[in-house]
């Protein structure tokens, strides 16, 4: 009867409702924004992957993207698992994830109210949460189809449970392998909890016995980690004959020509992304979250700070690629937010004496944030509109027209394969190796391409001009998308041609 209660409690909680109602109105206002510059969608066509494998394995067919071949494309298992549930009870793929996308903000705005909250305690920073339902890449993230706004509640999760108490190690070690069903990288969010573990370990045990101490807990963490790291990588290997899924693969080869880039600069590319939006005005409370977490002995935002350049590192090392807002870059966002409004709030803390010359700048600061959140939350409306009417109007019309006006036999060789995958209903080739690794030693090899294009008897090909200039030079031209919604991208409109040695030909 008590929890009982207390979950009714919950329900009458004034903060949740308030947080329920701001949720569903900033994502709603994306939404709605979306719908009238051109329609609903999502903005990147690799979230058409996801619901493809996601239709297939609740319809009965396994994990393919094809029915009936198996395949590694699809990134994040979870996160798959988790959307095809919209499936089975019949919700349309974009109301199914706007609700899991909002559900997840919602839940991580709340997070970082009670990490204010266990800082700060009754200091008054109730307003600082909600500023998180505007801020435009969270948003956009809730709303892309993708795993992202999952990765970036894990990562606000961990830096909550981690600064609340010690925990053991085998609860650790389960919620690890978790994050690696839902994205490999968070692998990294090992080096957090390892230095949580050793800290407390001289913390909670005599200087003698804390090695002991530490040893215990780090295997126990290991156990759990390593069962399901290795029915991970297995999974992988049964569904495409590689370790990892083939996207990893895939995404490193199709871009390995900007590894040429000095290390340095892609570098620096990837530490400005952060600062799009509230980021750049929280330069200052993430130097003084360090600052404070260095004099506190803070570990847990120590571990984060350098998890967060960790993080970086490794993509710019091997996927130094910024498209698409950054996404790649999000959860190392969610640390440098937590951060940053942790040091913010300290400032404000120490200058929160009207009578004190400085409480006039952290007040500018606050109206400051507010004002830069709102204005990118605008922009961010009509950036995610065109990403979705660029989805839409180049990958998804093409994939309806090719439904509609070849027949069902032909087979497509093409790039882009998440909305042609679920509204086409064709035989793929997979020209960028995310189901078929086959492709990915020559995947920028326009000549083996074709050869690889006669090999598998295409009948189609379907692509922006300009990314296969060779390729296209002469074939025949028998559709183009609508060129006013990819007018930012030098490409061209999405075609579709016939293949020399196609044997079908368009009714």
């Amino acid at each position: 009867m008590n929890k009982i209660g207390k979950f009714f409690d919950l329900i009458h909680n004034r903060n949740w409702i308030t947080y329920l109602l701001v949720g569903i109105s900033s994502t709603g206002i994306y939404l709605f924004v979306s719908a009238r510059y051109y329609r609903a969608g999502f903005p990147l066509d690799d979230a058409w992957i996801h619901q493809t494998y996601a239709r297939n394995l609740a319809q009965g067919y396994g994990w393919t993207f094809l029915p009936g071949v198996p395949s590694g494309g699809a990134t994040a298992p979870l996160w798959t698992v988790l959307i095809s549930m919209g499936y089975l009870f019949h919700i349309s793929p974009i109301i199914w994830n706007s609700v899991v996308g909002s559900g997840l903000l919602i839940g991580c705005v709340h997070l970082i109210r009670l990490i204010l909250i266990n800082k700060f305690g009754g200091l008054n920073l109730q307003w600082l949460p909600i500023l998180f339902f505007f801020e435009w890449h969270y948003v956009w993230a809730a709303l892309s189809g993708m795993e992202t706004m999952l990765t970036i509640f894990l990562v606000t999760l961990l830096f909550f449970w981690l600064d609340q108490k010690f925990d053991r190690g085998w609860k650790y070690g389960l919620f690890l392998g978790i994050c690696v069903w839902v994205r490999p990288d968070l692998i990294t969010l090992l080096f957090p909890i390892i230095i949580k573990l050793l800290v407390d370990a001289f913390r909670l045990a005599n200087k003698g016995r804390a090695f002991l101490f530490a040893r215990k807990n780090i295997i126990s963490l290991t156990i759990p980690l390593v069962l399901l790291l290795l029915c991970y990588f297995s999974f992988n290997h049964l569904t495409s004959g590689n370790w990892l899924p083939t996207t990893f693969y895939a995404k490193q080869a199709e871009y390995i020509s900007l590894r040429k880039i000095h290390f340095g600069i892609r570098y620096w590319e990837f530490i400005k992304t952060t600062w799009v939006g509230i980021g750049s005005l929280l330069i200052p409370g993430y130097i003084y979250g360090i600052v404070k977490a260095i004099q506190t002995h803070d570990d847990v935002t120590l571990s984060f700070a350098a998890w967060f350049f960790l993080y970086i590192g490794i993509y710019a090392l091997n996927l130094p690629v910024t498209y698409q807002h950054g996404r790649y870059l999000l959860p190392a966002l969610a640390a440098y937010y937590l951060i940053g409004i942790r040091g913010a709030g300290s400032w404000w803390a120490k200058n929160a004496d009207p009578v004190q010359q400085m409480w006039i700048i952290h007040t500018a600061w606050k109206g400051a944030l507010g004002l830069v959140a709102i204005a990118f939350y605008g922009l961010g409306a009509l950036a995610y509109a065109k990403d979705v009417a660029f989805v839409e109007s180049q990958m998804v019309d093409t994939a309806l027209w090719i439904n509609a006006n070849t027949p069902i036999t032909s087979k497509i060789a093409l790039h882009d394969i998440g909305a042609m995958g679920y509204f086409g209903k064709r035989d793929l080739v997979d020209l960028a190796g995310l189901i078929d690794p086959a492709v990915i030693p020559f995947i920028r090899d326009e000549a083996r391409l074709a050869q690889y294009i006669d090999q598998k008897k295409v009948d189609f090909l379907v692509c922006f001009p300009d990314w296969y200039p060779r390729l296209t030079a002469d074939l025949t031209i028998l559709y183009q998308a609508d060129e006013r919604f990819n007018i930012d991208i030098n490409l061209g409109p999405m075609t579709v041609y016939q293949w020399p040695q196609g044997q079908l030909t368009v009714p």
